[in-house]
């Protein structure tokens, strides 16, 4: 670009994105005279996006496609919207100015595409926190008993299993200390029925984890581990036995 060009792109033309709904508009957008950078929305389903033109000198624009070369129609005075589409990219846009007082300038298209990655990590995130919610599970405990109340997570709910589990230890998984489980019991819910109690239970560390499933058994909810401990009441005494017979301790 010589300095000819360089003064009319600077002084004369102007480059903008639709922004109306940041759900569905590029995530950010950059012109830096010689080429404009787009980064598409997280959500990489979306894949067209409108960018602008405004120019008041340019006596044609030209956006090339596959090699081939196609006007650019004004939907305004000195503005043109270029609709660009990650699956039929757009190479680049050429602004020919009035009367040819500056060479035609070529205007690069970058695409940086969307984390597709951590996209789908935070919509899968966001389903269970709703299902969490609509599940709203409580666990409660008592001497030797475990309570586990939960609701539907959606109208396809026919059964659930609620399986118990005892803590035996902790281990390291990636610098991060996590509880070891062991399964003891599965227990299926009926029909219509939406708590289960689990009853003569030692004192101990356990967890629940409730399970959903629909008419065709297909799984449609799981929790994670909800911790419920049984804890011996402070100051209980407890029956030893010992070589004269036994006593309270």
């Amino acid at each position: 670009m010589n300095k000819y060009q360089e003064f009319a792109i600077k002084s004369a033309v102007r480059f903008d994105y639709d922004r109306t709904d940041k759900n569905v508009s590029l995530a950010s957008f950059e012109w830096d005279y010689k080429t404009v950078t787009i980064v598409q929305n997280e959500n990489y389903n979306i894949k067209k996006y409108n960018i602008y033109l405004l120019t008041a000198v340019a006596e044609k624009v030209e956006y090339v496609l596959n090699g081939q070369t196609h006007i650019v129609k004004e939907i305004e005075k000195n503005k043109y919207q270029i609709e660009l589409d990650y699956d039929n990219r757009i190479e680049k846009i050429n602004i020919h100015f009035s009367n040819g007082v500056v060479d035609p300038v070529e205007i690069s298209i970058v695409y940086v595409e969307a984390d597709v990655k951590k996209y789908n990590e935070k919509v899968m995130a966001e389903h269970k926190k709703a299902l969490e919610e609509k599940a709203n599970v409580k666990v409660t405990t008592g001497d030797s008993i475990i309570n586990v109340a939960f609701q539907p997570v959606n109208g396809d709910f026919s059964y659930s299993k609620v399986e118990l589990y005892i803590i035996t230890g902790t281990k390291v998984v990636n610098n991060k200390t996590e509880y070891e489980y062991q399964l003891m019991a599965k227990y299926k819910t009926p029909e219509d029925v939406y708590f289960h109690s689990i009853t003569g239970l030692a004192y101990g560390r356990y967890a629940i984890i409730l399970v959903q499933y629909d008419n065709s058994n297909k799984e449609i909810y799981k929790s994670d581990y909800i911790r419920a401990d049984l804890n011996e009441p402070a100051g209980r005494k407890r029956w030893v036995v010992t070589p004269s017979g036994g006593r309270y301790i």
